[in-house]
């Protein structure tokens, strides 16, 4: 099992190598929180700005949380109404892992 921390690690690496391949001026990323549920960590971030005031003025628009897979450590972006969702981890685990409906 992954603990909080690694999954925080993990999606921090994962920002980046993200933002190496990005063209132009671009902010500094963070993680803001991390939630914990059956299948992993849902891991959310935003600048680095919004994450030390939390001033909407200072937040991204349009990023997705990660899912940090709590058996194998994978890492998946989850569209925003999906996280939003009653069952989303239903749908991770039909969706990505292949488990039957």
């Amino acid at each position: 099992m992954i603990s909080k921390e690694r999954a925080v690690e993990l999606v921090e690496s994962q920002l980046a190598r993200e933002r190496r391949t990005w063209a132009g001026p671009f902010r500094e990323l963070a993680v803001c929180d991390a939630e914990e549920h059956a299948v992993g960590w849902l891991v959310f971030w935003n600048s680095a700005e919004y994450a030390r005031t939390r001033d909407v003025r200072d937040s991204l628009v349009g990023q997705r949380p990660y899912l940090v897979d709590r058996h194998d450590s994978s890492i998946h972006h989850v569209p925003a109404t999906t996280w939003m969702a009653e069952n989303c981890e239903e749908l991770y685990l039909q969706r990505i892992k292949g488990h039957p409906k």
